[in-house]
């Protein structure tokens, strides 16, 4: 609900496909999310928000995220450019979505957007997925199969059949870490610095 208000406004201010509205949408999907997130996290453990999702970042180790989220997308770039030997059209329709973000990728408005997309959304999809979702997993199921499971709904959760597969081996190598280190300090830097990546190469290539 947040998110469509959030898109609705956006569109007024500079139409449906403008980065005011896309930008809009991000911060009023998150405006829904992260209260939420606090809310649910605060009923089920009792503790305090930060400490009940494992938002921490110890320095200088978790670093080594930015080295991972870096390796992660050209990893993932190389797995699409290999299955589009067999897939016709796969590696074009692979990159569409971000492209057609980026198409025109210059002033305020793409800024403003690069900056939602490499700070805020790994805080906040951290927190949700590795943070809220996870834990709640390793309740009910083992550590091996709540990381997978939470991966796949991260990998669903962006809507585009193409991207499934790549997006849900990064999301279980972001449920890996948050696992294994019980913190989302490592996860939020290697997701910022994959989505950096991202817009960096798609802004070179605009």
């Amino acid at each position: 609900m947040t998110a469509a208000i959030g898109f609705v406004i956006g569109q007024a201010i500079g139409g449906e496909e403008s980065y005011a509205a896309q930008c809009a949408g991000l911060v009023g999907l998150w405006a829904g999310l992260v209260p939420g997130s606090m809310f649910v996290a605060r009923l089920r453990t009792g503790k305090p928000f930060a400490e009940a999702v494992g938002l921490r970042i110890k320095l200088p180790f978790d670093l080594m995220g930015l080295a991972v989220g870096a390796v992660c997308t050209y990893l993932l770039n190389f797995f699409y450019w290999i299955a589009a030997h067999w897939i016709h059209n796969l590696e074009t329709e692979a990159s569409k979505p971000a492209k057609d973000l980026t198409n025109d990728a210059h002033g305020f408005g793409f800024f403003v957007f690069a900056v939602l997309l490499v700070v805020g959304a790994p805080i906040v999809e951290e927190i949700f997925y590795r943070g809220l979702l996870l834990r709640s997993l390793t309740r009910y199921l083992s550590p091996t199969i709540a990381v997978v499971v939470c991966g796949l709904v991260f990998g669903a959760a962006h809507l585009n059949l193409v991207t499934l597969a790549g997006l849900a081996g990064f999301g279980i190598v972001l449920a890996f870490l948050a696992n294994r280190y019980g913190r989302l300090g490592p996860g939020i830097l290697a997701h910022s610095a994959f989505n950096l990546v991202a817009v960096i190469s798609l802004w070179a290539a605009r």
